[in-house]
């Protein structure tokens, strides 16, 4: 292996994508289109964070060798990322879905008595000058992950956790997709 100069990011902007779960990679990495629709303004300083739970490795021996297999437990992979916008969508991959209704003049958001993750598709777009590194999870489950935050000198902001599940069809084999750079 050597060095790669053209394999080392810095994440200086980025775009959060979602579609119906199961739907393909886009076929244009740089401007998405539909069924593709951009979540919204996400928190800058901190912009996303891959997690992976579990993994753990379980030495499996016989009375003859100690070491002959190696057992590793199932893994749970997660994007974990901060919503800014107070929009029907962002609000309802926070709080698990929700309605509108328009009451007075005014719409008003209103969150379900029972949550339930919205599953989606998601697409990341990572933009490092003139490189870009697309990500894509054919079926994730978003639901809030942590308390929302108001603040008196930044951007109020909705947590949300995009569990990844595994796809539907053999043709989104995989759980999820990182491009390579060219």
């Amino acid at each position: 292996m050597s060095l790669d100069d053209d394999a080392v990011r810095i994440a200086k902007e980025g775009h959060f994508y979602i579609a119906d779960s199961g739907t393909a990679r886009p076929t244009n990495l740089t401007a998405p289109e539909s069924p593709w629709n951009e979540v919204g303004h996400t928190k800058q300083d901190s912009p996303f964070t891959i997690t992976r739970d579990g993994g753990d490795v379980t030495k499996k021996g016989t009375w003859q060798k100690a070491g002959l297999r190696a057992d590793v437990a199932d893994v749970t992979y997660a994007i974990e990322w901060a919503l800014l916008q107070n929009d029907a969508v962002c609000l309802g991959l926070y709080y698990g879905g929700g309605t509108t209704e328009t009451n007075g003049g005014h719409s008003w958001f209103l969150p379900p008595s029972q949550p339930l993750a919205q599953e989606h598709a998601l697409f990341v777009r990572i933009i490092d000058g003139d490189t870009e590194w697309p990500m894509y999870w054919p079926n994730v489950a978003i639901i809030g992950s942590d308390s929302a935050e108001e603040s008196i000198d930044d951007f109020g902001t909705k947590p949300v956790k995009a569990t990844i599940l595994t796809p539907d069809t053999e043709v989104l084999a995989g759980l999820f997709a990182i491009k390579l750079p060219d």
